[in-house]
């Protein structure tokens, strides 16, 4: 991992990047730790596939890589954003993977990134997919680039409600009056998820 600090270091001071730099950046892709194959290799690459054809061939090489552990690792980092060249080649490569880890992995990819492009292809690939984990992936995957939010009658009290903000799904708990206006209770949440229900109350009592 220092390896990988220090080649960030010395990129940074030399304005340069070498064919060192990828293959350490390539070799590090196919570890097992998330720190070193996404949080670092990962987000090098994706920052130098907008200015360097080498961090894009990577990409297309690992997505077609023998290990599906490196494949999945290597769809994992597209989390990163790289270009869209190689998101969708990624992508379109992981839909067809052999391996379900990596094709259900592609659902989650897809939704966190909001890529809702692929509203239009998803449904063909959930259609044909006869592993049922994998389905449910992509079928979340489809959900969440077509709706801004689901809720549901709490079992408890008020109503449950999940929402996509930034890459992540966070769930609360809302009050019936509330789930009555849902869509400006989602708007202030999306504007800030920690004082929404404050700004929401101060604004209801303005009008």
């Amino acid at each position: 991992m220092s390896d990988l600090i220090d080649a960030g270091y010395e990129i940074q001071k030399k304005k340069k990047v070498t064919d060192k730099h990828f293959k350490l950046f390539e070799k590090a892709v196919r570890e097992p730790y998330l720190v070193v194959f996404c949080h670092l290799a990962g987000e090098f690459l994706c920052t130098l596939s907008y200015t360097y054809e080498e961090a894009e061939e990577i990409f297309i090489r690992l997505s077609q890589d023998r290990d599906s552990n490196v494949r999945l690792n290597n769809i994992t980092n597209l989390l990163r954003w790289p270009t869209k060249k190689i998101i969708d080649i990624v992508l379109k490569n992981g839909l067809n993977d052999k391996s379900t880890r990596v094709r259900a992995k592609v659902g989650d990819v897809i939704s966190r990134l909001q890529l809702k492009r692929y509203a239009r292809i998803l449904p063909r690939y959930i259609e044909k997919e006869e592993n049922v984990e994998v389905k449910k992936r992509l079928e979340y995957g489809l959900f969440w680039i077509t709706h801004e939010y689901e809720v549901k009658k709490s079992e408890i009290k008020g109503y449950d409600l999940w929402i996509k903000v930034g890459t992540a799904t966070i769930g609360l708990t809302i009050t019936f009056k509330e789930y009555k206006d849902i869509d400006n209770v989602v708007a202030e949440i999306k504007k800030d998820e920690w004082n929404w229900r404050e700004n929401y109350q101060r604004k209801k009592k303005s009008v």
